[in-house]
């Protein structure tokens, strides 16, 4: 199943793989834009509407909201302890615990290493990465990332970071624990999300229509797929064979396999799909 954030239409779908067919929506407070989830309940960021949504058992009953706290609730992810984070354009990490730390402007993406405590953070406004300690509330860590670092994947194994820069044309990888930078690869096209599928980092290029494929190790280029018009989120399966691409120019969500770098089938969606979710059923 693949949950939608439609940004444009203002509502969320939820859309059967196999059958491409949409199987449930929720109406949103205004533009949902970023998905998380803590093996019960998934979540997501109203962009426009300063609330964040919950959605119990993966499908189950209306969706609810809460406040915010800030405005243009942006990443969101959850940590070990079961509590939400979320980024807000005022520059505060945020969280359903009542915690506001701040870091850096304009943040956007978030991910967190449940392990060890840590978020990383993707802060636009100054281009950079920080890392903050969520125990005690404190950045305790940045670097440059690139002019608009708005995306953001940490590793599995929570050693490696890496930051897609949009205005910079760039995508950077961190080591987690130093953030020391060990590659740089320029990308035309405009990197404008990113994530991690094993030994790979897949990332939307919005002005060129395409799905990047670099190999984690060293950045190398692998593919460039052409996936439609202004791609943006993007998911994978369970076992990172498939990636799921929203393509917002075109209302759609292309699946590309990723091992091939070939597009083997398309999903509808609403009004300018952003954010994905993939769960099994």
């Amino acid at each position: 199943m693949l949950f939608v954030a439609n940004l444009r239409s203002s509502d969320v779908t939820l859309v059967d793989v196999a059958s491409a067919t949409v199987i449930g929506r929720w109406e949103t407070p205004g533009n949902p834009h970023e998905f998380a989830y803590d093996g019960d309940r998934i979540f997501w960021s109203n962009y426009r509407s300063r609330q964040i949504s919950t959605l119990w058992r993966a499908g189950g009953g209306p969706a609810v909201t809460q406040p915010a706290g800030g405005p243009r609730a942006h990443g969101l992810a959850v940590d070990g302890a079961g509590v939400l984070w979320w980024t807000t354009a005022d520059g505060y990490l945020r969280s359903s615990g009542g915690a506001a730390i701040r870091v850096g402007a304009t943040p956007h993406a978030v991910a967190i290493d449940a392990a060890t405590g840590r978020a990383y953070v993707a802060e636009a406004g100054d281009g950079a990465i920080a890392v903050v300690d969520l125990e005690t509330e404190r950045v305790r860590d940045r670097a440059p990332a690139g002019a608009l670092a708005e995306s953001i994947a940490l590793d599995a194994s929570g050693t490696r970071v890496v930051v897609a820069a949009a205005d910079a044309g760039r995508v950077t990888l961190f080591a987690a624990e130093s953030l020391e930078e060990r590659w740089r690869v320029a990308l035309t096209g405009r990197p404008v999300r990113v994530v991690i599928a094993g030994e790979r980092v897949l990332v939307s290029l919005a002005l060129s229509g395409e799905l990047a494929v670099l190999n984690l190790a060293d950045g190398a280029l692998i593919a460039r797929v052409a996936v439609g018009r202004l791609p943006d989120g993007i998911a994978t399966d369970g076992s990172g064979r498939y990636a799921f691409v929203a393509t917002a120019g075109d209302g759609a969500v292309t699946i590309v396999e990723v091992a091939r770098g070939t597009v083997v089938g398309a999903l509808p969606a609403g009004e300018g799909p952003s954010g994905l979710l993939w769960r099994p059923r």
